[in-house]
């Protein structure tokens, strides 16, 4: 049986992750989120389009970067008094909201600035040029 799926959800995150978690919806659905300004992400399979099937379809996926590490929760919320929010289908309308704890380890720290790197280069070649002129005398 052929049936048009569409959902939509917004996302709860800890305060001290740096960035917000950025949805992106899943390929098989069209990404629909800027017509809900109120919904973080909303997609959907329309009657006539190839949707998908079987299970572990994939609405969305989440990004998101920590400044801190530690246990912190992630959260899908689907507030169903919203009628832009909650999992549609024809055999009605289903709440997704989830949470899950993640554990977050420190943050890599990037690669050295590019003035520390000329300050080195500098530095080097100060000692090479000392040496250099130091093994003349």
């Amino acid at each position: 049986m052929r049936m048009s799926i569409s959902a939509g959800f917004d996302v709860g995150i800890d305060a001290a992750w740096s960035e917000a978690a950025v949805p992106v919806v899943g390929a098989d659905f069209m990404d629909v989120s800027a017509s809900f300004p109120n919904t973080a992400a909303a997609g959907l399979v329309p009657f006539s389009g190839p949707g998908p099937n079987g299970n572990g379809i994939l609405l969305a996926t989440l990004s998101f970067a920590s400044s801190a590490a530690g246990l912190f929760d992630l959260a899908i919320l689907s507030d169903l008094s919203d009628p832009n929010e909650g999992l549609f289908t024809l055999l009605g309308t289903q709440d997704l909201t989830y949470s899950e704890p993640v554990t977050v380890n420190a943050p890599a720290s990037g690669a050295p600035e590019p003035t520390t790197l000329a300050l080195m280069g500098i530095g080097a070649a100060g000692i090479w040029y000392k040496r250099r002129r130091w093994i003349r005398l």
